[in-house]
């Protein structure tokens, strides 16, 4: 998101950081800036910036699953795997 905000000539700052995604919610809630957060983590009430308001389109990204050596026999990673698979390809 931020080099888009570059290539887009946009100036900003980084006001606050987290890798909480409950955290970076309270601080768009709180109005502190804009954060780029998967539309289903996106907090009621805020805002969806846009092109209209100078802001670029918000870039795709790659998700990844990885599993640990051991693993392929793990029923619980198994049904975590196919979760993510339906949530972001529609697969099964």
């Amino acid at each position: 998101m931020l080099d888009a905000l570059g290539r887009h000539g946009r100036r900003w700052r980084v006001a606050f950081q987290s890798t909480s995604v409950h955290a970076v919610q309270a601080a768009v809630s709180a109005g502190i800036g804009v954060g780029a957060l998967l539309v289903d983590n996106v907090p009621p009430g805020a805002v969806r910036p846009s092109e209209q308001q100078g802001l670029p389109p918000v870039p795709m990204v790659d998700v990844a699953i990885s599993r640990r050596a051991g693993t392929d026999t793990d029923e619980a990673v198994d049904s975590l795997e196919r979760l993510l698979r339906r949530r972001f390809t529609g697969s099964r």
